[in-house]
């Protein structure tokens, strides 16, 4: 797995075959591990780059949907919260299919907590 050179530094090798993108990964861990980075540096960046290639890919699926209308519940709920703690009335949260939402509240004229 290590191979060591003439610098403190070692090169990283992965196998290719484990996904599609294995190759590519390869030669750019190769890279980063010449150029600037350690071991770990080398792992930490080609996880990153394939935790947010996969984020890419399921943020525009339908897959994460229903989580992502539960955020924006819980975003409205958070308003609401808001609203209770200044002694107003929540008179409806509102979540929509394309991931927004409303939070609708009414304030007594007049009257202070």
């Amino acid at each position: 797995w290590l191979k060591s050179s003439s610098r403190p530094r070692h090169r990283l090798r992965f196998p290719a075959c484990i996904f599609a993108v294995g190759a590519a990964m390869t030669r750019s861990a190769d890279l980063l591990a010449e150029l600037c980075c350690t071991e770990t540096q080398v792992v930490l960046l080609v996880d990153y780059a394939m935790y947010m290639m996969a984020c890419f890919i399921l943020w525009y699926s339908r897959v994460l949907n229903p989580l992502k209308l539960f955020t924006v519940f819980l975003h409205e709920l958070s308003h609401a919260c808001a609203v209770w703690l200044t002694c107003n009335k929540v008179t409806g949260i509102d979540v929509n299919a394309n991931q927004g939402g409303v939070t609708h509240w009414t304030a007594p004229r007049g009257r202070r907590c």
